[in-house]
Parts: C-alpha cells; sequence; structure tokens
C-alpha cells in the first residue's frame, strides 16, 4: 500500500511545475478560473436535506448546527412572510370588490 501511495505521489509531482532557486522551490501555479458546480454537494445534501453524506465531509458539528439553526429560524421566517402575503392578498381582492360595488351605485 505505501507503495502505490507513493507512486501515485510521485505522479501528482509530475504535474506540479517548479522552480528550484538556490535552496528554495517555488511551485508555478497556473490562474484558477471561477468555479461553477453544477450538482449539489454532499455538505448541501446533508445540511438541507438532513440526511447522511454519501462520501467524507468534514465540518464542525457547531458549524454544521448553527447552519442548521440559521436555516430554521429562516424557514419560519418564509412562513411568516407568505402568511402575511396572503392575508394581504384577500385584503386587495376585498378592497377591489368593495371598489367594484361602489362605482355600480
Amino acid at each position: 500500500m505505501a507503495n502505490s501511495f507513493a507512486e501515485f505521489l510521485k505522479r501528482e509531482a509530475a504535474k506540479v511545475r517548479a522552480r528550484r532557486i538556490g535552496s528554495s522551490t517555488f511551485i508555478e501555479e497556473e490562474l484558477r478560473g471561477e468555479r461553477r458546480y453544477h450538482l449539489p454537494t454532499d455538505f448541501i445534501d446533508a445540511l438541507f436535506l438532513r440526511s447522511e453524506p454519501g462520501e467524507h465531509v468534514v465540518v464542525e458539528k457547531g458549524v454544521l448546527r448553527e447552519l442548521r439553526y440559521r436555516l430554521d429560524e429562516l424557514e419560519n421566517e418564509v412562513r411568516k412572510l407568505r402568511r402575511r402575503n396572503r392575508a394581504l392578498e384577500v385584503l386587495l381582492v376585498a378592497c377591489a370588490v368593495l371598489l367594484l360595488l361602489s362605482v355600480m351605485r
């Protein structure tokens, strides 16, 4: 197993461009473009769907707890705003009906 890992490290090291000046080694990195993920990560699935991630995800429990708490608070706020929106829609329809009735008299 150690041999396969050492071979893996050698293959990965061969992909990296390095410059040696004196006793120092400088790694030349390419400019990275902006990454755009098209699929959700396991962390996001675990957070939003409250499911267990399929692969290894490293996150502190406190951070996950805080994110879940914030998500729950946002969901509660969305529920409140939807109720208020429905009430305003009913009020708007009632005002429109009263306006039509007052115009018809």
